[in-house]
């Protein structure tokens, strides 16, 4: 017998029970989520990235599975974004769009590594060092981002809220 045949048998509906289960399936998996990303990072922290990749891919994979329909939300977002993008602006790729509008959401400083564990999140192809810092300077190249070099040997970018203002008005 099943846990929805369960709870059926002890008097609950049968759509609530099945919200009751998605709700608990949901938290299940976000907190196994949660800890392969925090086995993820104290992979990095030992070994490097390509240790870590393996266990942020698993974290991104058990996200998607507890919110199936996420990915089917930032279609619908993309789909908007190019219905509303004025022709005379050349279209981001997809990859700097995801980048630049997780730096206008979350805000703060942006590094290659926390681009790279956004890629893994994302399940973007080959989230290399390289190619981590080849779109933060893109972004900062079109004006997006500026560049912070306070700390030798260290590369921040921020988001331009100069850059942001103008093209909101």
């Amino acid at each position: 017998m099943s846990a929805r045949d369960d709870a059926i048998s002890w008097g609950l509906p049968a759509q609530q029970a099945d919200d009751v289960l998605t709700r608990h399936r949901a938290e299940v998996l976000n907190e196994a989520a949660d800890a392969a990303y925090a086995e993820g990072d104290r992979l990095y922290d030992e070994q490097g990235f390509v240790a870590a990749e393996a266990a942020w891919g698993l974290s991104s994979l058990l996200r998607r599975m507890a919110n199936p329909s996420k990915a089917a939300r930032m279609q619908d977002a993309a789909d908007t974004l190019a219905a509303h993008r004025s022709p005379a602006k050349p279209p981001l790729k997809s990859r700097l769009a995801l980048l630049l509008a997780h730096v206008q959401e979350h805000g703060g400083d942006w590094t290659t590594r926390r681009v790279q564990k956004l890629y893994v999140a994302e399940e973007q192809p080959a989230p290399l060092r390289v190619t981590a810092r080849k779109d933060l300077h893109a972004l900062h190249a079109m004006g997006w981002l500026v560049v912070d070099t306070t700390d030798p040997g260290r590369r921040v970018y921020r988001l331009n809220h100069a850059h942001t203002e103008a093209h909101r008005g």
